[in-house]
């Protein structure tokens, strides 16, 4: 048992990032228990409803597991067991005659529930229950830890060094899904007038911050930064991918989307930040510059490309929305080169 608890501890310290943990998590769970099924629930609230999202599962077929990440992101009602847990954040366990046996076990740290596994598996000993509790509780410290570092702590939203890090995955696994769904969206694209599908980043920057700062004070300008992260993740899709790029900046890394939705799904956003009322302050707005991220490029290229558009808009009265490709071909900015993030006018 020794043996096991430390080669488990070694394999999960070894992840840095969330994905990559909740992965290994469930695949280390397959390899030490008889486990025929492994699936990640994530819990949210609304309209004072609890609901859930399964976001990652783990299925074996003989000696094979295959992990899936889920990406329809459906709020469901959850199932008896997972709303309990879900309340009093306890172990859940039937274990009946027929059938396989079920484990619900809650992930929490900092007085927050994160998420609750769900297992079907074959019976196991109360000895295998203590060290699936075991198990369970380093890969909630350890998540814990990896939260810190690739999450903003005043908006929630991943931090820019995520970004900087990740950007080749988090665009592979972006590319990835545009692939899979060309073809449900062929014919969806022919009916609309379009041709393609692509991925985007956009940098967003709220207009006239720092006089905002300077005369309501930081703890109005946090708030104002705390609301417009809410806001960017009441409108985004749940799998588009939100960033705080630092300050009164926000990265947005769009996944597949028609070509000629993708200024009006901006646009909106600029529009309802315009149209909120914020405490104190009142009335706002932001500007939006952004690209689109066709090839494996270092994401300085796209930051950079974006950043020229968020310039020009804040240059020309603010409130705006503009795109890089748009104005390159237009005249108005040049193409970066290739191999330079610096700012070209």
């Amino acid at each position: 048992m020794t043996d096991r608890y430390f080669e488990s501890l070694t394999t999960l310290t070894n992840q840095q990032d969330v994905d990559s943990l909740q992965k290994c998590f469930l695949a280390l769970l397959a390899e030490l228990f008889p486990i025929s099924y492994a699936g990640n629930f994530v819990p949210e609230v609304r309209g004072g409803l609890l609901r859930v999202r399964e976001d990652l599962s783990l299925f074996r077929q003989g000696d094979e597991q295959y992990i899936k990440t889920l990406r329809n992101y459906e709020l469901v009602q959850p199932e008896p067991l997972i709303e309990k847990c879900a309340q009093d954040w306890r172990p859940k366990y039937v274990c009946e005659e027929i059938g396989p046996m079920l484990c619900y076990l809650p992930v929490k740290f900092d007085d927050k529930l994160h998420s609750i596994i769900k297992l079907e598996c074959e019976k196991l000993s109360v000895g295998d229950l203590d060290y699936l509790l075991q198990i369970t509780q380093i890969y909630s410290n350890f998540l814990k830890v990896i939260i810190a570092s690739t999450y903003d702590s005043l908006t929630g939203l991943m931090n820019r060094n995520t970004l900087d890090m990740h950007f080749k995955n988090l665009l592979q696994r972006q590319m990835a899904q545009q692939q899979e769904q060309s073809d449900q969206y062929q014919e969806i694209d022919k009916r609309r007038g379009g041709k393609h599908t692509a991925v985007s980043l956009a940098l967003i920057d709220i207009d006239q911050f720092k006089m905002i700062n300077d005369r309501y004070g930081h703890m109005f300008g946090d708030e104002i930064l705390l609301q417009v992260s809410q806001l960017m993740q009441e409108s985004f899709r749940q799998n588009d991918l939100l960033f705080r790029y630092g300050g009164e900046e926000f990265l947005v890394l769009l996944e597949p989307t028609f070509l000629a939705d993708i200024h009006g799904v901006l646009d909106r956003f600029r529009q309802k930040i315009e149209e909120t009322d914020f405490p104190k302050v009142g009335r706002i707005t932001a500007c939006i510059g952004y690209t689109l991220v066709n090839t494996m490029e270092n994401s300085a290229i796209y930051i950079g490309q974006a950043d020229n558009a968020l310039f020009y808009a804040k240059e020309n009265g603010g409130n705006s929305v503009f795109a890089f490709d748009t104005l390159v071909e237009t005249g108005v900015l040049k193409t970066l080169p290739r191999d330079s993030a610096a700012d070209w006018y």
